[in-house]
This record gives structure tokens, sequence and C-alpha cells, in this order.
């Protein structure tokens, strides 16, 4: 119990051989791999709509051997699996890297319960990519500088297509911040594009990676990005090095006022930042803006005269003329006819770094039933068995948070109280004899701890509980399970007094395997490893004649009384198969929020100590 955690994100795939059976939706069992992409925003202002979101696979989170080599057989849906998300593939290095950007159709506000499900492994799929819908909520242009070889054209992923055109031999490709970008490192070396709908003074917002070479740019006002003229400026903009020193500005030049200087950052040091302007509306003297620098954002106002930056001029990523070209790397570069807010910038800034989102492992879901209370009705079967449950008093609750039960519970829980005997009842049919495996998330309520024992899994031959046998004493909660054989023998064994809290969210399952007639029962909170059970007992009787199941409570053994649970118990679920211990540990990954330290790396700030939730009012 409370063991450190040592290894996390790695790739695990159930092998159990057993039909693959899957989450019911849009994408049936063809598409064997199913991840959960959870969206940590914890520290979000505000709920942000059809935002880009960049995924990035590699071999420490992605399984790259099933499917087809091209990512053809890709695929991602919205939580419930009902609806599919337009997406784009960057990068595709089968075994090693590849670059996704999904448009995400909301990312709330201060939460990390959000996320989006990718789907792989159908080798008949065929692609099914819709780049232009990816770009669609306001982007003029986007160009990922992907494109290899000198003189090749950089391809534009919004529907303007407004292609870059690459000059100078200096312009190759890289490794960039994402994927591949451009080095640029010769007089000459530009990349050049145009548009109508590029041609905007005000409402617009750019950004864009670099990483400025802090010893060799060869003049003093060194341009990164522009859109003006060389000789006046005006109007315009461009991203001009502060003569010799390592800080940046973004100039803004309009038909009233020129060389209007706003400081980005610290930018020419030979590491990757993410740089951003937005601009308000035209607004003469006061207009609004904003820039961008990393996970930063400084707010300014400038005078945009009549007409803003407004100019037809080219836009230019790399030497803007005038001798001043960059030396360094750039990569994706976004121009957006929309004013981002501080938010957006943010979350953009973190989803491009690698930090918007958690991966959990790819685990083959051969579940008979599970029960993950996140369709409009909480009873359903999200397998495609149809082992709905029936309920009987749970009430459906508002989860906790990440940061305060440790695990990845969703938007919805469901709520046991003992007094009234809540329990939801299997449908009759998802054991099939032999091996079984039962998991769940599970939470013991503080409230009514003198009720004794409190039931979360039960069938005719056993129950599975938490007990305690002094109030008073909270080192004397305990796991404890009782079992029956078909003659009315019981045996009884417990876990260690104190491993099993009220008030802590714990990961549960129950292991039988019928050829060494072996029950094991393990028991981790978030903290935890799957290394070894909690409980085990060896029977001298079987347990594979059970027709019945039902969590929160008894009633089926005849093993003393009903002794229903008080507290929360989610994502139930029942593999007709004796887990491995990784299969389990895979399972564990899939649910539990990285530790602190792992956390603290994806700089993700979780909110403290969550108020204690009570049962919704009864229906």
């Amino acid at each position: 119990m409370r063991r450190n955690m040592l290894i996390r994100g790695a790739v695990v795939v159930l092998g159990l051989g057993l039909s693959v059976q899957v989450q019911a939706g849009i994408y049936d069992s063809a598409w064997g791999n199913r991840q959960r992409l959870s969206v940590i925003n914890a520290g979000g202002g505000s709920t942000l709509t059809d935002a880009p979101v960049m995924i990035r696979l590699t071999s420490d989170n992605f399984d790259f051997s099933v499917g087809n080599g091209d990512g053809s057989d890709l695929r991602f849906s919205t939580a419930d699996g009902l609806s599919a998300l337009s997406y784009e593939i960057e990068k595709w290095d089968d075994g090693n890297e590849a670059i996704v950007w999904v448009k995400a159709p909301s990312i709330d506000a201060a939460s990390n319960n959000g996320y989006i499900r990718m789907y792989s492994g159908n080798v008949a799929a065929s692609d099914a990519q819709n780049v232009n819908d990816v770009w669609s909520n306001g982007y003029a242009g986007v160009w990922h500088l992907n494109n290899t070889g000198t003189g090749a054209v950089e391809t534009d992923s919004t529907s303007n297509s407004y292609t870059g055109t690459v000059t100078g031999a200096g312009v190759t490709s890289a490794a960039g911040m994402i994927g591949d970008g451009r080095t640029f490192d010769s007089s000459t070396d530009q990349i050049t594009t145009s548009g109508a709908n590029l041609n905007v003074g005000g409402d617009l917002t750019v950004s864009f990676w670099m990483k400025g070479d802090v010893a060799d740019q060869p003049n003093l006002y060194t341009r990164v990005l522009s859109k003006n003229t060389v000789s006046t400026g005006l109007p315009g903009f461009e991203y001009q090095r502060q003569g010799s020193n390592s800080g940046m500005d973004t100039r803004l030049d309009s038909d009233v006022s020129g060389n209007q200087q706003k400081y980005v950052g610290n930018a020419y040091d030979d590491q990757w930042h993410y740089v951003a302007t937005a601009l308000g509306t035209v607004a003469g003297s006061g207009t609004p803006g904003m820039n961008a620098f990393d996970g930063s954002t400084s707010s300014f106002t400038y005078n945009a005269g009549t007409v803003g930056v407004a100019n037809t001029e080219n836009l230019v990523i790399g030497n803007g003329g005038g001798n001043r070209q960059f030396v360094g790397q750039i990569d994706e570069v976004r121009f957006s006819t929309v004013q981002r807010s501080a938010d957006w910038l943010n979350a953009q800034y973190r989803s491009q770094s690698n930090q918007l989102l958690s991966y959990a492992p790819v685990v083959n879901p051969n579940a008979a039933f599970h029960y993950s209370h996140e369709q409009t009705d909480a009873t359903l079967d999200d397998t495609v068995n149809g082992y709905d449950a029936t309920n009987n008093g749970v009430d459906f609750i508002a989860a906790p948070t990440p940061s305060a039960s440790g695990f990845y519970l969703g938007d919805t829980t469901g709520f046991y109280t003992d007094s009234q005997s809540d329990y939801l009842d299997v449908a009759p049919g998802a054991y099939t004899g032999g091996d079984f495996t039962f998991i769940g998330l599970v939470n013991r309520d503080t409230a009514d701890l003198d009720s004794g024992h409190a039931t979360i899994f039960a069938s005719e031959r056993f129950r599975l509980q938490w007990r305690i046998s002094n109030v008073n004493d909270p080192n004397t909660q305990q796991l404890t399970l009782g079992l029956k054989s078909a003659g009315g023998s019981t045996v009884n064994a417990n876990g260690t007094a104190g491993n099993f809290l009220a008030g802590t969210w714990y990961f549960l399952a129950m292991r039988y395997d019928a050829s060494a007639n072996k029950v094991d029962v393990f028991l981790e909170d978030a903290n935890g490893q799957i290394v070894s059970p909690e409980l085990s007992v060896t029977l001298g009787f079987t347990l594979t004649d059970m027709t019945s199941l039902r969590i929160g409570s008894d009633g089926l053994t005849g093993i003393g009384l009903f002794d229903g649970w008080w507290g929360e118990i989610d994502n139930a679920q029942f593999y007709n198969a004796a887990l491995s211990s990784t299969d389990l540990q895979a399972a564990f990954d899939s649910v539990a929020v990285p530790e602190p330290a792992s956390l603290t790396l994806l700089g993700v700030c979780l909110a403290g100590l969550a108020t204690r939730r009570r049962p919704a009012a009864r229906r």
C-alpha cells in the first residue's frame, strides 16, 4: 500500500486471448486500441471552443506496431465516443514519432476532467483527415514548416491555401519544436506568402516558435517575421531584435504613428520560445494589444490610427529585407483574423510544448461490462455487449476533480447510501464461468462509520467489503472478503488493518483464477503500484456457478445483512479473465493522476483540497 510510483506511461496491451469487445460509439470493435487523452487545464480561466490541440505520439505513449504504418487508421472522438473529431497528421515517422492536430470542441475552464478518445489498430481503415476543418476557427494561415528539402514550398493547412515560397539556399529542414521546422542562415533566406485574408489591420493574432542564435546574428535589427514595407514600414508590423542584446520587440506601424515597440521577451538565447501578438479592433490611440512569450502575456495599447497594421505586403518568415536577416530556426507559424485571448494563447503554448494532455496507456478493453457513468443514461454499459445495470436508488453526482481524488473519474460518479440500500444489478449473462476480474474506483464516505461493513461488489458466492472494527480507531478500517460455497460453508479473509481508509479514493481489483481456485484482491491509492495483493485466499470450492452480480450492496450471498456501500463507486469493469499484474498496472495507470513530481514537469498547477461532495437530491 501507498508505494511510490516508479514508472508511468508505458504502453501496455492486454494480451488475454479474448475476442476484443470495445466501448460503444461511432468506432466499432475493428479499432482494437483505445486511449484516453486527458486535458490538463486546471489553470485555464475560460472555456475554449474549437481549439486545435497537438498530440505527440512516441513509443513511450503509443503502440506503433498495430494498425497502419502511415497512421491512416487513427481516429479521434469526443469523450462519450459519439462524435468524430477532425484531425491533421503533420508528421508520421512510424515507430518513432507522430505529430497530430485535433480540433477539440471544448476545453473546459479550470478543469482536468475533460478528455478526448483516440482509436487505432484497424488495418482496413483508410485515411480520414479533415485538415481544413481543424483550422476553421478564425485561422487565415497555418504553416507547419514541415516540408523537406531546400527550395520546397510550405503548405498552408487552412482552406485559403496561402502557399509559402522558399527563397535562399540557407532555408533547410531540421528538427523543429514540433516535428520538423526550418533553419535560416544566409542573407537571402526567407519564406513569403500573401493573400487577402492576411491584409487585416486589427482583430488579428500572429504566433510562431523561434530559436534565435545568440552569437551569430549578422545585423542589429534582425527580423524574424514581418508584414510591412522595407523602406518606411508604414503601416505594418515586424518582430525585431533589440539591437545587440537578446531581447525582442513587436514593432507596430500604423498610418499615423511608426516604430511603436512593444517588448516581447529575451528571445535570442539558443532556446525555443513561443511568441504571439494579438491586436484588437482598430480604435485610434487606445487600440488594445497583447504579447505572449512562452506561458506569459503582457497587455499594451498602441496608436492604430485608422487602418491599424493593414497593408498588402507579403507576410515574410525570416529575412524581411534591408539586411535584417535572421539566423536560427522557426516553426509553426499561424495567422488568425481573431484577437485571441490570454487563455487561448496560454493553452496553445502548453499544447504545442506537450503540456496540455496526459496520455493514458493503450489498453485493449476486453471488458464484459464497463460502467463509466458518462453516458446520458449513467447505467448503460459502455461496451458493445449491452450488460446495462438496473438501478436501485443510486444517485449520479458530479465527480471529484483529479486533484481531489487522485484519479481521472470523468464528469459523473455513482453515490450509494447504506441506509437506503442503494445498488446496481448487472444484467444477467455478463459472467460466462471460469476466471474473472472486477475493477473499480471506490471511496468510502466518512459518514456513518459505525455501520461495521459496507459492500462494494457481490454475487451469490462472495461479498467484497470495507469494514471497521472500532469506530474510534481509523486504523481498524480494512478490506474484507467473505466467500460461500454452494453447500453453504464460508471462508473469510481480511486485508491489513488501516489500509482502507474512509475519505480516500482507491483502485480496487478482485481477480479469480479458476484453475488455481484462488482469489487475489488488490487495493491501491493513487500513489500505488500493482505489486502484491492486499489479500489472497485459496478456496476448497469453486465460484464458477455464479449467475448474479451486484455493485454497492450484498443481499445475494445470504451471509449477514445487506451491508450496503456508503460513498462513491466509479468505472466498474468486469472481465471474464484473470488479468495479470501487468494488465492491472495498465488499468491503474490509465486512471491514476501522475505524481506531483511528474505534474511539475508538465507545468501543471492542480487545485488544492476539494470540498467533500454530498449526494444529490433523491429522485
